[in-house]
């Protein structure tokens, strides 16, 4: 399929479905109709609507889904089996809907791609009240192990560092099919069989991958400024299987790269740790990319892009530059959708609630959890703020979720204007039982009690630094 015709397919909602007896369901024949008028393709289909809504409707199997692609293929000109990529998935029940951003994905990995979208997902939420009793923590645990086991991450946001960590443990045989649970509870971490960015501790023989204890100090081979995250221990523990399954998976054969060769790997594993790991790892753990720089960079579009181009080992045809180019302007097409309309619907709307929010000495309170610090360097710009007025702490959260975080001394930096103080610091001023988390790094932490306690924390963070 086209590249630009299977991007558009998603984005006019040509897989939004649900699993139904372990395969993929469209949701409604209404929502087929729906995405190819906005396609304006539906005049090119000669489907009675009671032919497809007979189909849609009995999609619960693969043949369905076949019979739905015989269909279109029969009477217009887009085979949706083909943009299922049923012919490359290694077994019937397997319908991975990446094909529409990997439509060269190699059948080798396709196995690795489907559990990595499939992969069940257990949230204990961390709403107190709502989160899971012990009987049923318990009874979960019980039956996972009865399963095979499970990789638990924390709760509440997840960023990029144990998403890429738990999409390359997948790619392990080992751990591909374990299910997910998110969970801040001490149980679930004793019972798992790889916990990930969560439990304060990190030790490569018990599957644990953690690095938000005090002590930590773990770094790539040969490196010194970036401490590892959840992804960059994984990398770098897993590394040579990790990489060799790409390989093996993309066709490179051992007499092509040996990987029981370190001179080999030594050229390899580096130069793709310095490339793409640690990007993630200092996105995580703090590390801005130069003492001064002259830009921010949020999408790394551009590198993005120049991987659709013609390889310099191949001599491409014209067909294949336009299908590369085409595939490269429908990527910078949604980046741009995405873009717009997260800064019109998220970023913009945030203005009103910095504009009234609560200064307090050298402590700003938020009304909602939203994106600020564009619009607090904007205000005090705006404002002719003197630097010794400006806001260091933003209290942010809500219901009894509430956290301190330090304001960057630069917009989009890690280097912050005054970092928030070490726990034991904070309890010398706010007592015990009211600090629950301070991020290694000094740019976030959590309070056990509120936006009471999260108050507190912010005025003796002040106080300290004063």
């Amino acid at each position: 399929m086209d590249p630009t015709l299977a991007l558009k397919l998603q984005l006019a909602g040509a897989v939004p479905c649900q699993k139904v007896g372990g395969v993929r369901k469209s949701r409604s024949s209404k929502r087929v109709k729906q995405f190819l008028a906005a396609l304006g393709l539906a005049g090119q289909f000669k489907i009675a609507s009671a032919n497809i809504d007979a189909i849609t409707e009995s999609m619960t199997d693969v043949k369905a889904f076949e019979q739905f692609g015989a269909e279109v293929e029969a009477n217009g000109e887009i085979v949706p089996s083909n943009f299922l990529n049923l012919s490359a998935a290694p077994s019937a029940d397997k319908i991975p809907i990446t094909s529409a951003l990997l439509p060269n994905l190699p059948d080798k990995l396709v196995d690795w791609m489907f559990h990595v979208e499939t992969a069940t997902v257990i949230t204990d939420s961390e709403n107190k009240g709502s989160e899971m009793s012990e009987e049923t923590i318990n009874a979960t645990i019980k039956e996972l192990q009865g399963k095979g086991g499970f990789i638990c991450t924390h709760t509440g946001g997840f960023h990029s560092d144990e998403a890429l960590a738990i999409a390359m443990l997948k790619l392990l045989p080992d751990f591909r099919k374990l299910p997910i649970v998110r969970s801040r509870n001490k149980i679930f971490w004793k019972a798992a069989t790889v916990v990930v960015d969560v439990s304060g501790e990190y030790s490569k023989e018990k599957n644990i991958f953690d690095h938000h204890q005090k002590d930590y100090d773990q770094y790539y081979p040969g490196r010194t400024t970036t401490k590892l995250s959840a992804a960059g221990l994984i990398y770098r523990d897993f590394g040579k299987e990790l990489v060799k399954t790409i390989a093996e998976g993309t066709g490179i054969s051992a007499n092509e790269i040996n990987f029981e060769d370190d001179a080999t790997l030594i050229k390899i594993l580096p130069q793709l740790y310095a490339n793409f790991i640690e990007e993630v790892d200092a996105n995580d753990t703090g590390v801005d990319i130069a003492d001064d720089y002259k830009y921010v960079s949020r999408s790394m579009l551009e590198y993005r892009v120049r991987k659709w181009k013609p390889t310099w080992q191949k001599q491409a045809s014209a067909e294949e530059e336009s299908s590369g180019f085409k595939y490269a302007m429908s990527m910078s097409a949604v980046e741009f959708y995405e873009q717009a309309k997260y800064f019109l619907h998220e970023q913009y709307p945030a203005r009103k609630i910095v504009d009234q929010a609560q200064i307090e000495g050298r402590v700003m309170v938020l009304s909602a959890n939203c994106p600020y610090a564009d619009h607090l360097f904007a205000i005090e710009e705006e404002k002719k703020t003197p630097e010794n007025e400006k806001v260091l702490y933003v209290v942010v959260g809500s219901g009894n979720k509430w956290k301190v975080e330090a304001r960057p001394f630069k917009l989009g930096s890690y280097r912050l204007k005054a970092r928030v103080p070490e726990k034991e610091a904070l309890e010398q001023k706010v007592g015990e039982g009211i600090v629950m988390f301070v991020h290694p790094a000094g740019f976030t932490s959590q309070s056990l009690t509120g936006k009471e306690g999260a108050m507190a924390m912010a005025k003796a963070a002040v106080e300290i630094q004063a």
